[in-house]
């Protein structure tokens, strides 16, 4: 296949976060109606009987996506299948009928004149392309799509770290803010930079807005008591500030992570008591067998159960005023630990106990962005021990502190193992984030679901997300034609109790 067509109809293959714009355009998908071409066309046109197993299973999918009208998904399915098959006409006709389908014509007139490249005399091909021609010539210029919350959130990032490079660190800082807060799972991939943009806010408070961006780097930095402190002085003093929403929710995202790091330690105080007390009664029950093992050990050589300090009670407000770096002894605690641990997991070879630290690292609850980042190195793994052990410690971890994994936790859905899948939908249940973006993919899975537990899983993951949910399926529902709308009432019906064909009619 020659470059140019390779770089003009797949340019995307150049472009490593394929998968993700994929993913992104499941937001806009509900208010695009296109015309679709009957697959049956393609059964007619293609005989995929004479293809190689991988060609052939590849038609055979890409059939069932055009009836579903996603083809996103068919053009990467075909992508994928033509890196081994590219002397394939059969996939390029495929190409062409799918590039037909969404009225590229352009795209699909390329497709099919490579497919007449492979094989001459293509039934009724020669015909198509001289109408794609006209087609395309007559054709106007096709409007860009709108860039998604994700993808504005990913420019804005990329323009920050431009202001940076370019010395403009308060701009780059408050850019930073913004995309950050359009998207939290870009924290995880920019510790430097909040870092570096947190020394120039501390360097530049004079300024009323500076407050609110300091208070802000504080938390995105990991210093919560710092965050709140600096946060609620700037909530009590500026009520007209366009800064104040996002300000107030900040402040109460670092007093619920305080209090769940509180919450953490007193629940390992606890249990260190209670374990304590089981070690003296065992001790009691067998007096003699203590007193043997007392005499053989040696000094020094014993190693004695952690302390966790109890944090039950508030430090001093007065000291917190007087020092923003000081942080209640929890969150000093807590990532201590977990910094710790994090470092013994590098060192691990057994793949048990590296899952243990892991849910270990979840009990601390304390969503720092050391911690963080490397969750979403965690599931992107390729052991699913790892992925299960990381799944479970972020539902520990809870929110606010999770949308920092929101991406990775995404890609989950899409994952090649079943296991993974529905692990991932059972996890966006407990922690029901991004609903506009989650609900049509898990709804997707939904539809070709045919076991009864798993479908109940997924009805009880879409009931997580209340009226979130209800809205998103409902908008669905009004987009899509007569024939498809029966598998999305159905999900409706399950998570409201309406009937199927009272959600059909008003649809």
């Amino acid at each position: 296949m020659p470059d140019k067509i390779k770089r003009y109809i797949f340019p995307q293959r150049e472009n490593p976060s394929l998968n993700d714009q994929g993913s992104a355009m499941l937001n806009h998908f509900l208010s695009r109606i296109r015309k679709i071409l009957p697959a049956a066309l393609i059964a007619a046109s293609v005989p995929i009987m004479l293809s190689g197993s991988e060609v052939a299973g590849t038609i055979i999918k890409v059939q069932e996506l055009l009836k579903q009208k996603d083809y996103q998904t068919a053009k990467t399915l075909i992508a994928k299948s033509l890196k081994s098959n590219q002397d394939s006409w059969q996939l390029w006709m495929s190409l062409g009928y799918v590039f037909e389908a969404s009225q590229e014509y352009d795209k699909a007139l390329a497709a099919f004149m490579q497919a007449s490249e492979l094989k001459t005399g293509i039934d009724g091909l020669e015909a198509k392309i001289t109408r794609l021609q006209e087609l395309a010539k007559n054709q106007a210029p096709k409007q860009p799509e709108p860039e998604t919350p994700v993808q504005q959130a990913a420019s804005m990032m990329a323009q920050a770290h431009k202001l940076f490079e370019q010395g403009r660190t308060l701009e780059a800082g408050r850019l930073f803010v913004e995309a950050v807060e359009i998207d939290r799972s870009l924290l995880a991939r920019d510790i430097d930079l909040i870092e570096k943009c947190l020394v120039s806010f501390k360097k530049n408070t004079a300024e009323p807005e500076n407050q609110f961006y300091l208070g802000a780097f504080f938390f995105y930095a990991g210093q919560y008591t710092s965050s709140e402190a600096v946060l609620k002085e700037f909530v009590e003093k500026y009520h007209t500030s366009d800064k104040l929403v996002i300000a107030q929710r900040l402040l109460k995202e670092s007093r619920e992570i305080i209090a769940q790091a509180v919450a953490a330690n007193l629940a390992a105080t606890r249990a260190e008591a209670e374990a304590k007390a089981v070690r003296e009664n065992a001790g009691k029950a067998s007096a003699t067998a203590t007193l043997e093992t007392k005499t053989a050990k040696k000094p020094g050589k014993d190693k004695q159960p952690e302390v966790i300090p109890d944090f039950s009670q508030e430090q001093s407000r007065q000291n917190l005023e007087q020092n923003l770096n000081g942080e209640h002894p929890a969150l000093v605690y807590a990532r201590k630990k977990a910094l710790a641990l994090l470092e013994e997991y590098e060192h691990e070879s057994d793949e048990e106990k590296k899952a243990g630290l892991i849910w270990n690292i979840g009990l601390l609850r304390l969503p720092i962005p050391e911690v963080m980042n490397s969750f979403n190195g965690f599931l992107a793994s390729d052991n699913v021990d790892t992925i299960f052990a990381t799944l479970e410690a972020l539902e520990k971890i809870d929110q606010p502190g999770a949308t920092m994994c929101l991406q990775q936790l995404y890609k989950l859905l899409g994952n090649d193992d079943f296991r993974v899948v529905y692990r991932a939908i059972k996890a966006f249940g407990r922690l029901p984030m991004s609903a506009d973006r989650v609900v049509p993919r898990i709804f997707k899975i939904y539809a070709e679901e045919k076991m009864p537990a798993r479908r109940m899983l997924i009805e009880n993951t879409v009931k997580a997300y209340g009226t979130d949910a209800v809205t998103v399926l409902d908008a669905m529902l009004k987009e899509a034609h007569r024939a498809d709308k029966r598998p999305i009432a159905e999900l409706l019906s399950a998570i409201t109790g309406e009937e199927i064909e009272s959600l059909i009619n008003k649809s």
